[in-house]
Order: C-alpha cells, then structure tokens, then sequence
C-alpha cells in the first residue's frame, strides 16, 4: 500500500485484525517490558481498537522491546509487535519521535553508524581483536540512496 501520509489509527486498526482478539491478556503477561513500567500489549491493541491509542513521544508504543513474544502467544494469531511497529511510524511520521530515535536517526544519516566511533570505542575494539572502525563514504552514500525511498528519508531536513 503505497501512501503519501500517515496511516490513520482506525487504518492501522482494520490492517492489524484487532476485532479477532479475545482479550485473554497472554500477551501482556509474557511482556518483559510490561513487568518493568514498560509497554502494556493489550492496552495497546484495546486503545487501537477505541481509536484512543497515544502517538506522543512520551507514549507507552516507545517502551516495547520489540522482542516479539507477544505475537508469539497470542492464540488468534494478533501481531502486537507488527501493530506497535506501525503506531511508531505513524507516531514518526507525525513528528513524535523520542529525542533519543532522532539522535540514533542523525548519527545514521551523517555516518552509517548508530553509536558514535569514540575512544572508548577504539580501545573496546582493539582489546577484542577488533579491526578499526573506518569511514566508508560508499556504504554511507548506498545507504542515504536507500533511504531516500521511504518516508523518513523524505523529510526535507537535510
């Protein structure tokens, strides 16, 4: 499905066949990050159901692991995980991405990288027998070319 705007919570809703679910909770109950004040699986799929669900950067879909044990359970075959992937991107494409998505986002567009070649990363690879981190402005170039081609690298920031 080829769009040209962010996917409505009620689209996400319909793609995801959240009707199916039996609010048996499994999901959640296998959560690592649920345990832990994290993401609530089924809280997520009844707000997406209601069309009540949180896009902000402050909202529980930015808390999941992506472990994917939640899709893994559920006996009527729900994607949690796939549905929180996409109320992410909708949340990004809406501008509401955690400060620290953006930074790891930057630091990808400027060198292919998503940590920072520091000291400290020098030394930790040399102690493990590790080659230099080296720059690779091809890798970099591919990288930005396939980018280009999705929504987040359609933004106009650069």
């Amino acid at each position: 499905m080829e769009l040209n705007r962010p996917l409505e919570v009620d689209e996400i809703a319909r793609a995801s066949n959240l009707d199916r679910c039996t609010g048996c909770h499994r999901c959640t109950r296998v959560c690592p990050a649920s345990e832990h004040g994290g993401v609530v699986p089924h809280q997520v799929v009844a707000e997406t159901q209601e069309g009540t669900v949180d896009l902000s950067q402050d909202s529980m879909i930015w808390k999941c692991l992506m472990c994917n044990i939640c899709s893994h359970v559920c006996p009527v075959r729900i994607n949690p995980s796939y549905l929180i992937t996409l109320l992410r991107n909708a949340s990004a494409e809406r501008g509401h991405a955690p400060k620290r998505y953006m930074e790891a986002r930057s630091m990808v567009r400027s060198s292919g990288r998503s940590f920072p070649n520091t000291r400290l990363t020098s030394k930790m690879r040399g102690e493990l027998g590790l080659p230099p981190l080296n720059d690779d402005q091809e890798a970099v170039d591919e990288l930005l070319m396939l980018w280009s081609t999705t929504p987040m690298g359609d933004d106009g920031d650069e």
